[in-house]
Formats: structure tokens, sequence, C-alpha cells
């Protein structure tokens, strides 16, 4: 048998076994969480206060410059929602700047990416009202 054959053989065998194992431990999840985390606190204040009919009018971010390591502070200013405003407000570390959906005539009103570590990973911080 030509050695060349067998080696081919071997990678093939290898490639199967990985993409099985890839199956069965959903990528799908494991990919989606390795690009993207969203900001605990303040993605469950949006959604405590979207339950409460208000809307944010102003957003900022930045960063806590007294410590070592990256840690967003993200300031969000409230009004109640009586114009029936629609938005979506998104705070994450992640590797994309994602849009809100369903696409429509979004008003971008506050954007920011700030780089999050050394890991080529930013924090995005994004504030959008549907005309």
């Amino acid at each position: 048998m030509d050695p060349m054959i067998s080696k081919l053989g071997a990678v093939s065998v290898i490639s199967t076994f990985l993409l099985g194992a890839l199956v069965a431990t959903g990528s799908e999840t494991a990919l989606a969480d390795g690009y993207v985390k969203n900001h605990g606190p303040t993605m469950s204040k949006v959604r405590s206060m979207k339950s409460k009919g208000m809307y944010p009018v102003s957003m900022s971010c930045g960063a806590d410059t007294t410590s070592k390591v990256f840690k967003p502070v993200v300031d969000m200013e409230w009004q109640k929602n009586d114009r029936d405003v629609d938005w979506a407000a998104y705070a994450y570390t992640g590797q994309l700047e994602w849009k809100p959906s369903p696409p429509g005539a979004w008003r971008k009103v506050y954007g920011k990416v700030q780089l999050a570590g050394r890991g080529g990973s930013k924090f995005y911080c994004a504030l959008y009202h549907k005309r």
C-alpha cells in the first residue's frame, strides 16, 4: 500500500472524528458565546426598564480607569415611554457590531466601541430609536 494513501486515510478519519465531536458538543452555542458576551448588569437593567414602560433617551459608555482589568461603565437616562418609542439598546463584548432586528428605519442615537483587553475583543455600546 502506498504510504501517501494511508496518511490521507488517517487524516480523513481524524477529520471525521473532530467534526462529529463538534456536532455532539453543540458547536453553534459554543461559537456564539465566543464572539458575543452581554454586559449582564446593563442588559438586566434594560429588560427591567422596558417592562416598566420606560425608554432610554441617552446613553454613555466608558471604562473604570482605576482597575487593571477592563470594567465597562454604562450610564443611561430613562423617561416614561408616553410617545410609544420603539427602541433597542446593546452593551456587550464581542467582535461584531449588531444592528436592531427587524430591519427598518432605525436611527443610531449613541454608539461607542472600546478595546476590551488584549484579545482583540471590543466592548460595543449602542442605542437605537425607530423613526
